[in-house]
């Protein structure tokens, strides 16, 4: 009887390791699924900036010309300094607004890179972790199996010094 509960302490023990092996393995895939959408969704942040930007010098170029034609129908010409100087502005404000939007496109993928990165340690932390903890039940295991000794020497070593 004593064997077989040996058996059974064995398996419970091999079974446990290897589920706490499996659940660190499934924690680590969760976390790389994690990132992979984290890096993705950075990409998308990053490609909406550059429309938005590219939206932002087609609004300038629109307002530039309709200066020119505000000032050609008042009587200006094209190439009036003052009419030059207004179109001037609005290219470098709209410069400035798409270079902006550009910028916060680039900071908002490398931060959705570091998230990614930061999750992708978790994960392999804790398929690490898993791997020390089905250690510690693999060797619990084993120790625990002192009990079951008595039951393979035909008795405990305190009936063979004569001890009750």
């Amino acid at each position: 009887m004593a064997a077989l509960g040996a058996i059974a302490s064995i398996l419970g023990t091999v079974v446990s390791a290897a589920g706490t092996i499996a659940a660190g393995k499934a924690q680590q895939q969760q976390a790389e699924f994690e990132a992979k959408q984290l890096e993705r969704k950075g990409k998308e942040e990053q490609v909406a900036a550059q429309d938005d930007a590219q939206a932002k010098r087609r609004e300038a170029m629109l307002l530039q010309s309709r200066v020119q034609a505000v000032g050609a129908s008042s009587g200006f010409s094209a190439t009036d300094p003052t009419t030059l100087n207004i179109i001037k502005g609005i290219e470098q404000y709209g410069g400035y607004q798409a270079g902006n939007l550009q910028y916060a496109g680039n900071r908002d993928r490398q931060g959705r890179e570091l998230q990614a990165s930061a999750r992708r340690f978790e994960g392999q932390a804790a398929r690490q972790a898993a791997g020390y903890s089905a250690a510690a039940t693999l060797i619990g295991g084993i120790g625990g199996l002192s009990k079951f000794a008595g039951g393979f020497s035909g008795g405990g070593s305190s009936y063979r010094y004569g001890y009750n």
